[in-house]
């Protein structure tokens, strides 16, 4: 599993749903391209793979259940920015539905289960969903990896929020087209960029960048 670690370049032609790194800058280096250094452990992508497995066990709940209509449904819109996805599931439940299946530990789902409330990245990613297809619910379906309990989340869809996202991203995205770079919002030592896959290869690069506009110009 560890043979497949290694140095590659990763580039993108869009935003990505599912991303859930904040960085500005990140989001310009996902589009310019940037090289990456994989060196993930093999007990962490077993992990992945139990992910991928659960996300099959749903699919076949919904089959069984007569209301799955399609799974990993390609999404691609390229107004105001251009965005590219796939949508775990979709259903017909009380009329069509997005569903986007998390595998979570015990401690989240716990969380998730006392609040009803999922995660803000998750939370983004089901509003992209629901925008490109135009729909006006969907479910967040969080799935402990611990005991298969099961915690579906109805989600609506919230327009402000998208537009409000829609304005953040197309200010990254202008920034892109200038052939300028945000500044590095985070301090070297700091969690979000420890954690980040252009960690090395932002470090390395010698462009400061410009001051990331707080708000949409008129």
């Amino acid at each position: 599993l560890e043979a497949s670690n290694g140095s590659f370049w990763k580039q993108s032609e869009s935003f990505a749903p599912s991303n859930t790194n904040p960085c500005a800058r990140f989001a310009v280096y996902r589009m310019r391209g940037y090289q990456q250094d994989i060196n993930i452990l093999g007990q962490t992508r077993r992990i992945f793979d139990l992910g991928n497995r659960i996300e099959d066990a749903v699919g076949d709940m919904f089959k069984d259940l007569g209301i799955l209509v399609d799974s990993q449904v390609p999404l691609k819109f390229t107004d105001p920015v251009p965005i590219n996805g796939f949508i775990d599931f979709l259903i017909d439940w009380d009329g069509p539905k997005v569903v986007e299946c998390k595998s979570i530990n015990e401690a989240g789902f716990a969380f998730r289960s006392a609040y009803h409330k999922p995660k803000d990245e998750h939370f983004r990613q089901i509003q992209f969903y629901l925008h490109g297809l135009d729909l006006q619910s969907g479910f967040l379906f969080y799935y402990s990896k611990n005991n298969s309990a099961i915690l579906p989340l109805l989600v609506e869809r919230d327009d402000e929020f998208i537009q409000t996202t829609f304005d953040k991203y197309t200010r990254i995205y202008d920034v892109f087209k200038a052939g300028e770079i945000p500044k590095r919002p985070y301090k070297q030592t700091s969690q979000n960029c420890s954690r980040c896959d252009a960690f090395a290869h932002c470090w390395a690069d010698k462009e400061i960048g410009v001051d990331f506009p707080s708000k949409k110009k008129n």
